[in-house]
């Protein structure tokens, strides 16, 4: 019985980028991947068929939130981990202002309802 339990607590696995393997320019050990856009940058054009490094981090978002720890096993896995604090911090401050929007709407002279007064 205390086998079958042990086999339940391995480790999780995180996810890693996949632009790990490609050889890209390094700034500050972080790479400069490609992304989708029309813009000029000092980002190359990522194909439109293929995923860039936002498509990425938005799919492997609910996957690695949760880990604490998170070994980096190459410069590309620096900037998904940035691109997840920032989707973090976007869902927070979205979630903020849908919090005091509430807060507001209980408090009568923010009200948009109009009391009857007869």
């Amino acid at each position: 019985m205390v086998c079958s339990k042990l086999i339940f607590l391995k480790k999780k696995q995180v996810y890693h980028s996949n632009f790990n393997e490609g050889s890209y320019q390094s700034i500050g050990n972080v790479f400069i991947l490609p992304l989708k856009t029309k813009l000029r940058g000092p980002a190359a054009q990522a194909k439109p068929d293929e995923d860039d490094v936002v498509d990425e981090a938005l799919k492997l978002f609910k996957a690695n939130v949760f880990f604490r720890n998170f070994e980096f096993k190459g410069n590309a896995d620096r900037v998904l981990v940035y691109l997840l604090l920032y989707i973090t911090d976007c869902l927070n401050v979205h979630f903020l202002f849908f919090f005091v929007d509430q807060i507001f709407l209980d408090i009568p002279f923010f009200s948009k309802k109009k009391k009857n007064r007869n």
